[in-house]
């Protein structure tokens, strides 16, 4: 998946409710590395739209939507890439802004692995009153490199609590100064104002 360097509300507020073909065009294969090419012998062509969930942040929760990302395949080696706004990752169906918010609440201001569940994932409470645990919080730990980009503290020694504790740290670092926010919303805005 290739991140565009729009955000999710200017990506759906885009004519038809993605951008332009032209405008999201990769300038060059993922696999083969093969350039665009040139207009009227391109080796990169659009190759349609697929719908997209993703949970996004709004004011204290979350909103669930649905956008067109846009699929291109190289014509060299038949490769398909898929273009999405620059919040969406592959294989996640959290925004990076929310999990980072949610990892910040976690281990920074010591809301429990329940409540957190309750408040973000969606279900009705059931889950969250039967196992009480929710794996996605060490999942999306473990995968901090692959969320943020290979700057991410990657480290493997500590808990799952401690190595979030360092990452949250490390996002904080990239906040906007003097903003005077809490931890959990300064480090959802590094997520968005910063380049992963």
């Amino acid at each position: 998946m290739i991140c565009a360097g729009l955000a999710v509300k200017k990506w759906t507020n885009s004519l038809n409710g993605c951008p332009s073909t032209e405008a999201l065009r990769p300038l060059r294969c993922e696999s083969c590395h093969e350039g665009v090419g040139l207009p009227g012998a391109l080796s990169i062509h659009g190759h349609g739209t697929v719908l997209r969930g993703l949970r996004i942040i709004v004011e204290q929760g979350f909103e669930d939507l649905v956008i067109l990302v846009r699929r291109f395949r190289c014509l060299k080696c038949r490769h398909v890439m898929i273009v999405a706004p620059r919040e969406v990752r592959a294989w996640f169906r959290y925004s990076v802004a929310l999990i980072a918010r949610i990892l910040a609440l976690w281990v920074m201001d010591g809301v429990s692995e329940r409540e957190l569940r309750t408040r973000y994932s969606g279900d009705d409470g059931y889950y969250s009153e039967t196992f009480g645990r929710w794996p996605n919080l060490k999942r999306w730990v473990a995968k901090t490199g692959k969320l943020f980009g290979p700057k991410a503290p990657q480290e493997t020694a500590g808990s799952a609590k401690v190595r979030a504790r360092r990452f949250v740290n490390w996002l904080d670092g990239y906040s906007p100064p003097d903003s005077g926010e809490m931890l959990a919303v300064r480090v959802a805005l590094a997520v968005r104002s910063a380049s992963f």
